[in-house]
Formats: structure tokens, C-alpha cells, sequence
């Protein structure tokens, strides 16, 4: 962090590291900085000695140096933490000679004003060659839904089938802007190169790395990218139009025309021992690789793995879930490297796999969460006996108990070693996000009042372990209702979650986790409420006013708004659910009040209640997220209490709540 001082006033600027998605052998190198400083070499040569039964995956050029004689240090064999992969790499479409006389096929992601820049890219194309012929965005998406799809980018095989039937001889796809949408634009050219039509997407700077990590895990080593000299959305039309023609068309023709060097079509297996050092020189060694999010690790040694899988009846190289966006195999050993990396403890490796097992749930929606600009941060909260065998924290300062420090950080090196969501290159939060964290429910708390736990919602046992991963952008906003009045508790819930979107873009109904303090869900189940009766009048009450709404939609949108605020606003005025005399309690009932038209901001499925926290406190917390979520039940081996008793734990049936 430096610190800037101007004009008196006090501005800190956040300098991260970049990353990087798996690579081929030889492709490592130390992690750069947004400030482009020359740096001394990450790991001192002194300080680093290659395995002796395996050569060391290359870093920066300094791993082939011994440790000092007699230095005192002992030294580790560790190995990676990387999944496996499960791709193989597919030799790149021709290039051509020429443009002139060819088929250029435009396709939109319908994000970042790609329906302004593609037309002024293919413009361009045919004054530059006037035998081109251009084949529309609009045209290839019709011809994609009139083929039974949705997008372009959902359906490869359909739009393979779409491109070839137009006769495309290259593909444009654009506009690559955020950490969802850039996916969404490589897509359509992963799947024009797989089937030897070479192509081109259009991004946002930054957003080239993204697109081209993609390209690799999905088997494509050189997708070509064209740069947009900007963020799209802040541009007028007519910059759109002219950076587009005078900037990108230029890197697309080259991208279309120059020949790509051959590329190794497969990707190199990480060996079992990948290095041997000190303590230090491995910490350093994996923040190099990329491996680590830069905080000190526990070396992650065969013994030390061989330990997390005795807690564990997965055999250790099973598949336990292919995680986007890498598409890397999860296994028990390479789980059990980044909890050992982590410093979690051997019991915790079955809680691991069933949290990966989640997060390879399409319903999670791992894939949109994970890249996205919008920060979201993963978490996991866990239920049932287990979590308080392990001592899963659920009270005061939860998320920050040793015990859920450690899990979510193994989690978070997860997401980052077989997931591959890298900062810098996969993972594009525009602030960044922090490390993913973990709770637990009370309940106890719950039992008193007689509300049922989240994973008894969901159809499991009482005494079932779950776990459940979810996301939010915000760790969100205390609420600290000062009454007894249930209803006026309610009331100051709606307001939490109608004013906890997940961003400012009119996206109304996104998935809500409310956090209760015990004693704030007391006071509720006193007044009658069960979790299900709360949210029926939590969604009743939280509505937003329709003009504000469109606002937020139009001026602050994901993508493409069709129509000027008018046209909006008329338009969101006819939603059957768009109606006057509903408006929320917090505002005044001034004269008129009963014209103002106002929508609902979410409904009851999309709000869960988690009661957890100071049992001391009366507060409140929205957790504001939108991209899936999925639950997954624990499986402990047979000889689990055997195992417990000989790390110093009770069994686990005295962990049981008795009704």
C-alpha cells in the first residue's frame, strides 16, 4: 500500500499482484505488480536448492542453485497444488493470406456496446477490402435461436453449426469488458478455432489476459485478442466507432493474417516433488509459481498430505469435481496440498472435499462468480454436528475464529490452484476481493426458538453435516434494530435488503443472505414469525420506486440497455408486479403518496436466513450476492470418531442436539 498526499487530501493507492491460470512447464515467472518496478529476484539464490528426484518446475532462473553448506535450515520436499488438467491443446485454425473476398462472420456477447463497435469494425473491413463480405451480429444470433439456442456462447455445437452453414471464414466476437462478459466473447472463438475457423475477440485492456487464460483451459494456446483502448461504457458512440476503426481493426486484421507459431499441444504435468527448500525459499518459491496468495505457507510434503488423506475413504487420485474456469481435475491429494498450504488440520480435509464438491455444482454457478468485476466473494457456511466438533465458530467474530480462517483460506487457494481464478488474469474484481471465508449456523439458538437450520430447510437430517457455498460483493452493512416491536424488525430487514443489490444495475431480485443475531431472531419468533412467514413479509415490504429502479438499470447497467430512460421507464411501469399504493414503510405518506408506482426488490426464494453471530447484539446483516449457490453433504470415512479420539476430540453423537 503507498500513501499519496495532495492538496490536502490523503489517497491510498492499492498495489496487487497479477497471476496467472495454469501453464505449460517453462511458462513461470514471477508475479507482477500493477507498478512496473525493477525488482530483485523474489527467492534470494541463496536461499533455494532444485529436489533431488525431480527437477524443479522453472521460476525465475534462480531454482538451480543450491542451498549454503551447513546453513541450519532444514530443508522440504513439497509438491504442487495445481489440479489436473483435463484438456489437451488443439493445433490453431490456419491464419490467411489475405481478408479480400473472405466471409467475416460478428458476433456479440450483448454486453459493453458491441452493437456500436462490431458494425464499425466490419465498416472498416470493407473499405479496406472491397470484396469482404460481412455477416451482421444480429444475423448470427437470430440464426442461433432459430436453431433451438439461446446465446452464442451457450451452445458451441449449435454455433458451429450456425458459422458454417453462413460460411464464415473468420470469426469477430466482442465486447470483452468485465469478468463475465469477456468469458462469454472467448467463448465464441474457442469454439470457431475448434473447428478451424480462426478468430479474434474484442476486449477491454486488462481483459486480454482473461480471454487468452480461458483460451487455455478450454484447449485453445493462442486465442488472439484485439484491444479496445478503454473502458467501453465510458466512451461516446462516436469514440466507439472511431477507436474501433483506427485502433482495433488494425490488431484484428493482424490477428487474422499473421501466422502463429506452433504451439506445444499438450500441457505439462506438474511432477510429484516440484522443489525442496526452506520454509522461506517454498513460501517464496509458490508466490513466484503463482501458487499462493503471498501470505506464508506450510510446505505442503507428501508426509503432510498423506496424513489429511487417512481422514478421507476417497481413494487419492479420484475425481471429486472439474472446476471451472481452469477445468482442472479436484482430487484428495491436490485438495489436501492447499489445506496443508493453508495450515488447516488433517479432520478438516473431509469438509474440503464436500465445499469443492459445491463449487463443481453447476448450480453454484462457480464459473460466473468466480472472474466476475463485481468482487463477489465466496463463502461457506456449515451445518450440523460436525461443525461444532471441528469448532466452527458461529458466535462473536465468526468469520475471524482460527479454526474458519484456515478453511476459508484453503478454500481460497482452491479457487485459485484448481479453479485457476488468479488476480490480474482470471479473477477481475475492480477493487479485488477478499480471502473466502466460512460460518456456521447457532443451532442451538435455533432449536430454543423453534426455527429450523438452513440444511433441514433444504431437505437434509438434523443431524446431517452440509456445506454450502455461496457469494456476496459485500460483507455488508450493519442493521442494529433498537426495538422489540417484531414487525418494526421486519420492517428494517425489507429496508436492509431493498437497499443491498449486489450492484448498481436495477438487479432486482438477487439471492440475499440475511445474517441474525440470535437475539434479534428471539425477538422475531416471539412475535409469531417463522423463517418462512419473515420472508413472505420481508418481500412484501421491500419494494423500490419504479422511476429509481430504471435509473439504476439504465445508468448503471451489466450491459446493454435497449431504449432511452423514457422508453424504460414506460416499460417498467407496465410489470404486472409495478403497481401504486405499495409504498415501502420508510418513506412519509405525503399528499399523493398512493400514485407513486413502486417494485418488488426480491421474493421470498431468493432470501435465506442464517442465524449466527454476537448472541449479545442486536444486528442485522445482508450479505447481497446473485450468482448461484449450491450444498453438498459431508462424507466421513468409517472409522471417523476412531480417527477423532486420537486427535483429542469427543465423539461425534455428543455433538448432536437433543430435541
Amino acid at each position: 500500500m503507498k500513501r499519496k498526499e495532495s492538496g490536502g487530501m490523503i489517497v491510498f493507492l492499492l498495489v496487487g499482484f497479477a497471476g496467472m491460470l495454469l501453464a505449460p512447464a517453462g511458462a513461470f515467472s514471477a508475479e507482477a505488480s500493477t507498478q512496473k518496478a525493477n525488482q530483485a529476484p523474489a527467492v534470494p539464490k541463496s536461499l533455494v536448492q532444485p529436489a533431488s528426484s525431480a527437477p524443479a518446475e522453472p521460476c525465475d532462473g534462480s531454482c538451480s542453485l543450491p542451498l549454503p553448506k551447513n546453513s541450519g535450515e532444514p530443508v522440504y520436499s513439497v509438491v504442487s497444488p495445481l489440479g489436473d488438467p483435463t484438456v489437451k491443446m488443439i493445433t490453431m485454425a490456419a491464419r490467411l493470406d489475405t481478408l479480400a473476398g473472405k466471409t467475416v462472420c460478428l458476433v456479440w456477447n450483448h454486453t459493453f456496446k458491441a452493437d456500436i463497435t462490431l458494425p464499425a469494425i466490419g465498416e472498416a473491413l470493407k473499405k479496406k477490402y472491397p470484396g469482404i463480405r460481412i455477416i451482421p451480429y444480429t444475423e448470427i444470433d437470430a440464426a442461433v435461436r432459430a436453431a433451438g439456442g439461446e446465446r452464442p456462447w451457450t451452445e458451441p455445437a449449435i454455433l458451429q453449426a450456425v458459422l458454417k452453414k453462413k460460411g464464415c471464414d473468420v470469426v469477430i466476437s466482442g465486447n470483452g469488458g468485465c469478468g463475465i462478459c469477456t468469458p462469454n466473447a472467448a467463448r465464441v472463438v474457442i469454439a470457431a478455432e475448434k473447428i478451424g475457423i480462426p478468430g479474434v475477440v474484442v476486449t477491454a485492456p486488462g481483459f486480454d489476459k482473461q480471454a487468452r487464460a480461458l483460451g487455455m483451459d478450454q484447449g485453445v494456446p493462442s486465442l488472439q485478442v484485439a484491444i479496445y483502448p478503454g473502458p467501453f461504457d465510458l466512451h461516446s458512440d462516436t469514440e466507439l466507432q472511431e477507436y474501433s476503426k483506427s485502433v482495433v481493426v488494425p490488431q484484428i486484421i493482424e490477428a487474422l493474417t499473421k501466422p502463429i507459431p506452433a504451439t506445444d499441444t499438450t500441457v505439462a504435468r506438474t511432477k510429484e516433488i516440484v522443489f525442496t527448500g526452506s520454509i522461506d525459499a517454498i513460501s517464496r518459491y509458490f508466490s513466484d509459481c503463482k501458487w499462493s496468495d503471498g501470505l506464508p505457507i506450510v510446505p505442503p510434503t507428501v508426509e503432510r498430505i498423506r496424513e489429511f488423506l487417512k481422514y478421507t475413504d476417497y481413494s487419492p487420485h479420484e475425481e471429486i469435481a472439474v472446476l471451472p474456469s481452469a477445468d482442472l481435475r479436484a482430487t484428495p491429494w491436490n485438495i489436501a496440498a492447499n489445506g496443508v498450504m493453508a495450515g488447516c488440520r488433517p479432520e478438516h480435509m473431509p469438509l474440503l472435499i464436500a465445499a469443492v464438491k459445491a463449487m463443481g455444482d453447476p448450480t453454484s454457478r462457480f464459473s460466473m462468480s468466480g472472474g466476475s468485476t463485481h468482487s463477489f466473494v465466496h463463502f461457506y457456511l456449515v451445518n450440523g454436528p460436525l461443525a461444532r466438533q471441528l469448532q466452527i465458530d458461529y458466535g462473536q467474530g465468526l468469520i475471524a475464529h482460527s479454526t474458519n480462517q484456515v478453511i476459508g483460506r484453503a478454500l481460497g487457494l482452491i479457487e485459485r490452484n484448481i479453479a485457476g481464478y488468479r488476480i490480474k488474469e482470471t479473477q477481475m474484481g475492480s477493487f479485488g476481493k477478499p480471502q473466502s471465508w466460512v460460518l456456521a449456523e447457532d443451532e442451538e439458538a435455533l432449536q430454543k426458538i423453534g426455527w429450523e437450520p438452513y440444511h433441514v430447510e433444504k431437505g437434509f437430517s438434523r443431524d446431517a453435516n452440509t456445506v454450502v457455498v455461496a457469494n456476496s460483493t459485500i460483507w455488508g452493512q450493519n442493521l442494529v434494530p433498537a426495538t422489540s416491536d417484531p414487525k418494526t424488525v421486519m420492517q428494517l430487514i425489507a429496508y436492509g435488503v431493498t437497499h443491498g443489490e449486489f450492484s448498481a444495475s436495477g438487479m432486482i431480485d438477487s439471492r440475499r443472505y440475511l445474517l441474525l443475531t440470535p437475539g434479534v431472531a428471539e425477538v422475531l419468533a416471539a412475535g409469531g414469525y417463522t423463517k418462512r412467514s419473515l420472508l413472505e413479509d420481508v418481500a412484501k415490504n421491500a419494494r423500490r420506486i419504479t422511476y429509481e429502479w430504471t435509473f439504476s438499470k439504465v445508468y448503471g447497467s451489466l450491459g446493454k440497455v435497449r431504449g432511452s430512460f423514457e422508453d424504460e421507464l414506460a416499460k417498467s411501469m407496465k410489470e404486472p408486479d409495478a403497481v401504486k399504493g405499495k409504498l415501502p414503510p420508510w418513506y412519509p405518506r405525503f399528499s399523493g403518496w398512493e400514485e407513486i408506482v413502486t417494485t418488488p426488490t426480491v421474493t421470498p426464494g431468493r432470501v435465506k436466513i442464517i442465524v449466527c453471530g454476537d448472541p449479545n447484539r442486536n444486528k442485522v446483516q445482508t450479505l447481497a450476492g446473485g450468482m448461484g449457490g449450491a450444498i453438498k453433504e459431508i462424507r466421513l470415512p468409517a472409522n471417523w470418531d476412531e480417527l477423532m479420539k486420537k486427535s483429542g476430540y469427543r465423539p461425534l453423537s455428543e455433538f448432536f442436539i437433543k430435541n
